[in-house]
């Protein structure tokens, strides 16, 4: 029984003004602007990957990427008729 005092009074309360990890959307919203490029070349390619999978999942396309998808396929593809 005592083990399980000295644990929980051996916890610190999250100090919520520390350093901590944000996401890459937040991370857009606030970066510095000589960073903003880089960080919107990884939030695209990280949505990308995310789009993927969830069209993998569900079998659904995700209207906000599908420009960009199609883009990307015709380059990919090249110009095979014309």
């Amino acid at each position: 029984m005592l083990f399980i005092y000295y644990f929980f009074k051996g916890l610190k309360p999250i100090n919520s003004t520390s350093n901590m990890n944000r996401n890459l959307g937040w991370l857009l919203n606030n970066c510095e602007p000589a960073d903003y490029l880089l960080i919107k070349k990884i939030h695209d390619k990280e949505s990308i990957l995310q789009y993927i999978k969830y069209s993998i999942t569900t079998g659904k396309v995700n209207p906000r990427l599908q420009k960009f998808l199609l883009s990307e396929y015709q380059i990919f593809e090249g110009n095979q008729g014309n």
